[in-house]
């Protein structure tokens, strides 16, 4: 099924990286997913998103995934429903980020 977070060391990184197939991972009872995955789920209700814009949300702290030994990002259900409700307030509501942080 998935690797767990243990198991991912430098062995589970290049998989874990890889942007063009859906990566997601079990660890215990909790499924995540690499940023590559969540901008292809994304990519349909939220054509203009990328890699980049998931990125600095995270840096204006807007999500703040979980990282694995090597750094890379996993995100939750969780993180995932709350990219999209700030992705959804920016595209309907025209909010800039700090207004979307402050909701």
């Amino acid at each position: 099924m998935g690797q767990s977070l243990g198991e991912m060391g430098d062995a589970g990184s290049s998989a874990v990286g890889t942007q063009q197939e859906d990566v997601q991972l079990d660890i215990g009872s909790q499924e995540l997913l690499t940023i590559g995955s969540v901008v292809k789920r994304l990519r349909a209700d939220f054509p203009d998103i990328s890699v980049s814009k998931v990125r600095y949300l995270e840096e204006q702290q807007l999500i703040t995934p979980q990282r694995t030994r090597s750094g890379y990002r996993l995100f939750s259900h969780d993180d995932y429903n709350r990219l999209v409700r700030v992705l959804a307030m920016q595209r309907d509501e025209y909010l800039p980020l700090k207004s979307s942080d402050e909701r």
